[in-house]
């Protein structure tokens, strides 16, 4: 995978974390505790490819946060 396509896949994963995010601040832990778990567990995964991926092909977190600073 070329760094270009990395930051690409970086950018989608970044953008699926802010709408998961936002999806989870929206539900109560008391009320909606599967949900709100498994959203939790969503976001973990989503930062650990995204994390996964930018030090295969060597994007630095200053790249990082250069692509995703518009989401």
């Amino acid at each position: 995978m070329c760094k270009e396509t990395g930051l690409e896949l970086v950018k989608l994963l970044a953008e699926r974390y802010e709408e998961v995010k936002r999806i989870r601040e929206s539900l109560s832990e008391e009320t909606d505790k599967n949900e709100y778990r498994q959203r939790a567990g969503e976001m973990v995964g989503l930062d650990s490819a995204s994390r996964i991926i930018r030090n295969a092909v060597g994007i630095s977190f200053e790249e990082y946060i250069a692509a995703t600073a518009h989401i």
